[in-house]
């Protein structure tokens, strides 16, 4: 599990496949969990991230915008994208 697809792509250039993203843009990726009051507590204690980074990013008053995504994941019960922006204007 990484933040760099397997085509290379970076966070910000999935959010730009459907849109502008706005100022900052952020993601959290999480995995393992069985449902999403669980996944919201791993991201939000966090133990799993020297610095917080997933706590930081839910708490950011920079981020306005947020998508979730949930899926199947080969070797874990499942996986949740978040995908975080100051704003987002969908491609029309």
């Amino acid at each position: 599990m990484s933040h760099t697809g397997s085509d290379g792509s970076k966070p910000w250039d999935r959010q730009s496949k459907y849109g502008e993203w706005l100022g900052s843009s952020g993601e959290n990726l999480a995995s393992g969990v069985n449902d999403g009051s669980g996944y919201v507590y791993s991201l939000y204690i966090d133990d799993a991230v020297s610095g917080r980074g997933h706590r930081k990013s839910i708490v950011n008053s920079k981020f306005k915008k947020t998508g979730m995504a949930y899926c199947a994941h080969a070797g874990n019960t499942g996986m949740l994208v978040i995908a975080y922006a100051g704003g987002f204007v969908e491609k029309g």
